[in-house]
């Protein structure tokens, strides 16, 4: 072997090992280990969604509904006033809407460029399981009546029909990976629900929200805004508001830990 070859040689085995080091080995050990460096795979049924609609669209004061249950002998006060909580475990598909730079093209130097001034994102959509009382149906009518009202022709105040949702993707531990909260939510449509003969499915429909904005947030900025913006409203008996309590910790936990970096 010649000089020049064993230079060839040994100029391959830096870039190969350089490679390594850039790259990785290709193998499925450096996969498996890639994948367990950043905590596993993400599940997409791993997921959870904190909402709680404004006070009127939680109130059950129909009539004919309180009569019938009077009638049945199955009236029970606290139905009256709906749990929020019950809407997590009703959410059966949720999706983090896609989002993209909008530009406009400038052209310097004989060459076009795209610069960047605003972005567009899409509504968020969240699909619902539909129980036999039609508590979730309910409650998206009351709060699309509150928004725009087709008897009055009137349509409400934003403070009155808005609220604040949080799509947080969670591990096998159930706890926030990942979230998004979308500020000032209010339903926009609600999509048909179908009765069949013979048909033997479970009832869900699709809400679509519109909302001011979106913010990205980690564990546990997903945590604080969970707890403060869904059970923080909850007054827990005996305990003053607990759930507010539990927020504001997790609040302060969010400033903390945001002050890294800086």
């Amino acid at each position: 072997m010649g000089i020049l070859d064993k230079a060839q040689d040994k100029i391959s085995d830096i870039t190969g090992e350089a490679a390594s080091l850039a790259f990785g080995d290709g193998t499925i050990d450096g996969l498996r280990g890639v994948i367990g460096k950043h905590g596993g795979m993400a599940q997409n049924n791993r997921f959870n969604v904190i909402l709680t609609p404004p006070k009127t669209a939680l109130l059950n004061i129909n009539k004919d509904d309180i009569i019938d249950n009077l009638l049945s002998g199955s009236f029970d006060v606290k139905t009256l006033l709906s749990d929020p909580r019950d809407i997590s475990f009703l959410c059966s598909r949720a999706a983090l809407p896609s989002w993209n730079i909008s530009t406009f093209e400038y052209q310097s130097n004989k060459m076009t460029n795209k610069l960047p001034y605003t972005y567009i994102h899409e509504d968020l959509t969240i699909s619902f399981l539909c129980t036999n009382d039609y508590f979730i149906k309910k409650m998206m009518d009351q709060w699309m009546l509150n928004v725009a009202n087709p008897d009055g022709q009137t349509v409400g105040y934003k403070s009155t029909y808005t609220t604040d949702i949080v799509v947080m993707s969670i591990n096998k531990k159930n706890i926030p990976i990942y979230s998004y909260k979308f500020e000032n939510a209010y339903p926009l449509i609600q999509t048909a629900i179908e009765f069949e003969q013979g048909g033997t499915e479970f009832i869900n429909f699709d809400v679509t929200f519109a909302y001011d904005r979106f913010i990205p947030e980690g564990t546990v900025g997903g945590s604080a805004d969970g707890i403060s913006n869904g059970f923080g409203k909850l007054n827990i008996p005996g305990g003053g508001n607990l759930a507010s309590k539990a927020g504001s910790y997790a609040t302060e936990a969010k400033d903390y830990f945001s002050g890294f970096g800086k």
